[in-house]
């Protein structure tokens, strides 16, 4: 009989506490979305002219769990280039473009479209920002 209250003054707090921190883990992990980002700065961008992107809408593809932008660059010669930041429920995308400063390009718009694959995303409950405007998906 004594073991067994040995056993359980010791074992039972112990799950407990354990159970507990699972929780709290579970908890600080809660609302966090994994985001691929293939367009992140590359090594070498800031010797590049930065210039903007046009973003002309956004949508949600359920099934392949990937958020697809479309828009424009301002030429041919650029490249899409993504930052990303998420704050709570928040998730922010600055979409800008870089080009190398010795090329000659023609000066006309490049449509582009550009996937992000983002694990544990709900467009319910997340506000997407993309350059300082709110999307509706």
């Amino acid at each position: 009989m004594k073991k067994m209250r040995v056993f359980a003054v010791l074992v039972i707090p112990a799950l407990l506490i354990g159970c507990a921190a699972a929780q709290a883990g579970e908890d600080a992990q809660e609302g966090a979305v994994a985001i691929e980002n293939p367009y992140a700065p590359q090594e070498g961008d800031e010797a590049w002219l930065q210039d903007g992107a046009m973003v002309d809408g956004a949508r949600w593809d359920e099934p392949a769990q990937t958020l697809i932008f479309s828009g424009s660059l301002p030429t041919p010669c650029s490249q899409l280039r993504a930052t990303i930041s998420q704050n709570g429920r928040q998730i922010d995308f600055t979409i800008y473009s870089v080009s190398e400063p010795e090329v000659i390009c023609a000066q006309m718009l490049e449509p582009f479209e550009a996937a992000f694959k983002m694990e544990f995303f709900d467009p319910q409950t997340f506000r997407v920002i993309i350059n300082g405007q709110e999307m509706q998906l």
